[in-house]
């Protein structure tokens, strides 16, 4: 099993990770958690800012270049790269250039795409066999699987061995707030099955939402979570992250799971 983690994506300095890994270190060593978490420090990139195509995120984003310098060396800090892609237009060599981009000190490729082949994944894990993959299955990819926990598995089954974390988000950045007993279902089922798999939720999860994901973390042990648009004032991707909103949700966080399911 692999180190569950805490979430934040769209880190834009070298100072907001130290802030935050400042945070996270004594709120952990405060709250006196039995199960030690990481902070994963996300970074966004895109099929489109990865090849220079016109992108509405490519002002906001930490420009590709820039990603090594955000991923540090820290016993906390889970480094992970989120690549989107949802038309489907991604080979194995644009994987490979993105986890580039994240220099010596990548721990994860997040892949915000619906099902990408299992293909292009082995692919990629033969080039980078030590990186942690996290697939996003999203409302889109839930609807290609008819909503069904056991079509679900069956799905799952074709990443076996290739996939670490898998990521329950149906608001994929958008900031919609979660129905934990709605992903219930999908949380059991990974669970029951026979797939060594992690599982991470999301979805408008902030500082004032955490208690959405209350029902899922009293109820099961080692799970991790993410935040974006939550983090921010608007409640929108597309603005900053407000680094106060940001301590706020990494505390609270810790102490959920500090009271959740041991």
């Amino acid at each position: 099993m692999r180190h569950p983690y805490i979430g934040i994506t769209d880190f834009e300095t070298i100072k907001q990770v130290n802030g935050m890994l400042n945070v996270f270190e004594k709120a952990q060593k405060e709250l006196l958690n039995s199960i030690k978490y990481k902070l994963m420090i996300g970074l966004m990139i895109s099929y489109k800012t990865l090849n220079g195509m016109p992108s509405k995120w490519s002002s906001i984003w930490v420009p590709k270049e820039n990603i090594k310098d955000l991923f540090i060396d820290h016993p906390l800090a889970y480094d992970a790269l989120h690549y989107a892609d949802y038309d489907g237009k991604t080979e194995t060599k644009h994987l490979v250039s993105a986890v580039g981009y994240g220099g010596k000190n990548i721990h994860a490729l997040q892949l915000d795409m619906i099902w990408p082949s299992s293909e292009m994944l082995s692919e990629l894990k033969r080039e980078y066999p030590k990186i942690d993959i996290v697939l996003q299955v999203s409302t889109p990819a839930l609807a290609q699987v008819g909503d069904d926990p056991v079509r679900l598995i069956k799905r799952l089954e074709k990443y076996e061995g290739l996939v670490d974390f898998v990521l329950l988000d149906k608001s994929m950045g958008r900031g919609k707030g979660m129905d934990a007993f709605g992903l219930m279902p999908f949380v059991e089922a990974i669970i029951n099955s026979t797939l060594s798999l992690n599982i991470t939720f999301a979805g408008g999860l902030g500082p004032d939402t955490l208690h959405l994901g209350q029902p899922l973390v009293n109820k099961y042990s080692g799970l991790s979570i993410d935040a974006q648009a939550q983090l921010t004032l608007t409640g929108n991707a597309m603005d900053p992250i407000d680094w106060t909103r940001a301590a706020k949700y990494l505390y609270k966080a810790l102490k959920m799971f500090s009271m959740g399911k041991m």
